[in-house]
């Protein structure tokens, strides 16, 4: 075996050392019993034909390793998107299926299987070190995991990750380098099947990567993990060598004092940021200036469907028939992109769905979509669109893409990371699927499409009508929430599945009028944790990102719960008042069960701004005490909160209002608690 990495790898990295606006309970009697789904759970897209067949031929010849080494050298060299299903409601790729069988073959077949592919194995390692090409050293785990460079390649995989800050791809590559790292017994997913690395190194790595999220609870497990294991063990940290848990112990302590991290001052997407949780840092507010309000246009005044963002200091949101840019701190129109690619269907005033306006900013461009009738009861087809704008030419229009198959709609705002740009999208007829497109920024060009499941048996006919599937991402990582049954984790250079959780649709929102009332529910994603509250389901799930494996479950208490953000260790629930969750344990706590919910609050560590029909309040996060001090409403009706900077902006039927936070010196010993 050669060695695992050079000295300068080893150090690489190491010296870095919701939210739904208008709770339903006040707009809908809430039915005494769900709809139940019955025929329609839902049908990923598992191997099937020749796959399958090649599948089960590699099962069947496990005991004789040359048949079976063929096989899946076959197997593993295939174009396929399929999925396997591991247990009866998770699912991986079919390559990451083939591993795990060829990760627990014995040790004499083992080496012959390395036999066979240690050579190009090696070739793609050297290379991706060398070069810090990530996609060689990919390779390697795509197409030889249980190569003798297997390990080498998830090492350096996640030095790199660390590196760049990206701490969720760091965890998910040293993570699988040995069983003997995880905590928890029984399955740990994938994972290489001999290691010979430092695994005292490989734990200190993780240590670090735990500080690096400001995680000190998980960093002190880790840490005592690493004391019962290698306790003695000395390597190097941050240029110098240590004995790892002095090191480590000593960086804990410090790390207890050190200032959080600095926070954008932007508001780019629904939910702040890409991992949507719709929270941020702000000292305690001593009062609220109003400082403009400016009149929007609503599809239905009954609702709230506008959901603005703040981006280089522009307010921008988009109504039933423009996209608006007000200037933060005068309201004044900066400017109005208008025409029909930017309009809501006209016919979705009689739909019995609300469209969902969200937007994203990114850099000099703001995106958005329109959203496609599609259903057999529409006498016609309204045309949807993606589109982009620019925020340095005046609003306009930069990108306007459609799909190409007619019955293929987008289903929400875009996400864009970098050069790539990922937006949902759905399709329906006498079924439903939930699916992911990734296009080129620079050039529109589609660069992957991956299906996620289907439904089959009854859909209603408007299931598809303003729904609204919004991305989360996070270290190359995208997670859906499709909504039909299942939840899962793209890969984001290539659109392969890395893991998919299907789960027991138990409410139907797409009738009894409750499907006018379907809001944006994207995964949160917090702590190496994944947040879900899918509107086909009672339950909340706490899926830990890495595998898609359930890591607590709670039952909302109403049909109409939804989560509403995350802050420290609390994921806060809408449901029959304010409720909360704590994150790491799912223990259930009631802050406030008197609370009513119009529109979406905006949260702090602290505080959460609750839209209540005529007002703001500010209720403790620790307590779910509601503080003297409110926000008078423009109009009555509620509104949709965006925190940015020290700017609040409030979004009702039919006005656009902003808000100046007055808050206390940072001195104050009340505003260090807060950020603390």
């Amino acid at each position: 075996m050669p060695e695992a990495t050079s000295s300068c790898m080893r150090c690489l990295g190491l010296i870095i050392a919701l939210a739904g606006p208008l709770n339903l309970a006040n707009a809908v009697q809430e039915p005494k019993s769900a709809n139940r789904f019955a025929s329609s759970q839902a049908q990923p897209n598992e191997v099937r034909g020749t796959e399958r067949r090649l599948l089960a031929r590699f099962e069947r010849s496990l005991e004789h390793a040359q048949d079976a080494l063929d096989i899946a050298d076959q197997i593993l060299t295939l174009d396929s998107q399929a999925v396997v299903a591991v247990d009866k409601t998770h699912y991986v790729s079919l390559q990451e299926y083939c591993h795990r069988l060829l990760s627990q073959l014995p040790a004499e077949a083992l080496a012959d299987y390395r036999a066979l592919v240690d050579a190009p194995a090696e070739v793609w390692y050297r290379q991706g070190v060398a070069n810090r090409d990530e996609r060689l050293l990919q390779r390697v785990l795509d197409e030889a995991f249980c190569s003798s460079w297997g390990d080498d390649a998830l090492n350096a995989l996640g030095q790199l990750s660390l590196e760049r800050g990206d701490y969720l791809a760091a965890r998910m590559a040293w993570m699988r380098i040995s069983a003997s790292l995880h905590n928890e017994e029984g399955s740990v997913g994938l994972t290489y099947p001999d290691a010979d690395l430092n695994l005292a190194e490989v734990q200190a790595r993780l240590v670090l990567v735990s500080l690096r999220e400001e995680n000190l609870v998980r960093a002190e497990s880790e840490l005592k993990r690493l004391f019962q294991k290698h306790a003695d063990a000395r390597g190097w940290l941050g240029g110098r060598e240590v004995v790892y848990t002095a090191a480590l112990k000593q960086l804990i302590e410090q790390a207890r004092s050190w200032p959080p991290k600095k926070e954008p001052s932007n508001w780019p997407t629904f939910g702040g940021t890409p991992a949507r949780k719709n929270s941020r840092r702000l000292r305690r507010p001593i009062s609220f200036q109003k400082i403009w309000s400016h009149q929007i246009s609503e599809q239905d005044r009954d609702l709230l469907s506008t959901f603005p963002i703040v981006t280089d200091r522009l307010a921008i949101y988009q109504d039933a028939s423009q996209v608006q840019a007000l200037h933060l701190e005068s309201g004044e129109e900066a400017f109005s992109s208008q025409g029909e690619t930017f309009q809501s269907p006209s016919e979705l005033s009689e739909a019995t769905q609300q469209p969902i306006h969200t937007l994203m900013a990114s850099d000099q461009y703001v995106f958005g979509s329109t959203i496609k009738l599609v259903g057999r009861r529409q006498s016609h087809e309204a045309e949807g669109v993606l589109w982009g704008i620019d925020l340095e030419r005046d609003g306009a229009l930069a990108v306007r893409k459609k799909m190409e198959k007619s019955a293929v709609g987008f289903a929400g705002a875009p996400l864009v990371v970098g050069s790539q740009m990922f937006v949902a999208i759905r399709a329906s007829d006498n079924s439903a699927r939930v699916g992911i497109a990734c296009y080129d920024l620079a050039t529109s060009k589609l660069r992957w499409q991956q299906w996620i499941c289907q439904t089959r048996g009854i859909v209603p006919s408007a299931v598809n009508l303003g729904a609204s599937n919004l991305l989360t991402y996070d270290s190359g990582v995208v997670f859906c929430c499709t909504n039909i049954g299942a939840t899962a984790a793209l890969r984001a250079s290539d659109g392969q599945v890395l893991w998919l959780r299907t789960y027991d649709r138990t409410k139907m929102l797409p009738g009894d009028g409750l499907a006018r009332f379907r809001l944006p529910n994207p995964c949160i994603y917090h702590d190496s944790t994944l947040f879900v509250a899918p509107s086909d389901s009672d339950k909340l799930f706490a899926l830990k990102a890495a595998t898609g494996d359930v890591q607590w479950q709670q039952e909302m208490v109403s049909l109409t719960g939804e989560i509403i953000g995350v802050a420290g260790d609390k994921v806060f629930l809408s449901d029959q008042g304010l409720q909360a969750v704590d994150s790491r344990t799912g223990e259930a706590i009631t802050l406030n069960s008197n609370l009513r919910l119009f529109g979406q609050p905006a949260i702090t560590e602290g505080l959460i701004f609750w839209p209540s029909n005529e007002k703001i309040e500010l209720i403790e996060t620790a307590t779910g005490a509601v503080l003297e001090q409110t926000v008078p409403l423009a109009e009555q009706g509620g509104v949709n909160l965006v925190l940015a900077d020290n700017y609040l902006i409030a979004t009702g039927r039919t006005q656009i209002t902003a808000y100046r936070v007055i808050t206390e010196p940072s001195e104050k010993k009340g505003a260090r608690e807060l950020r603390e």
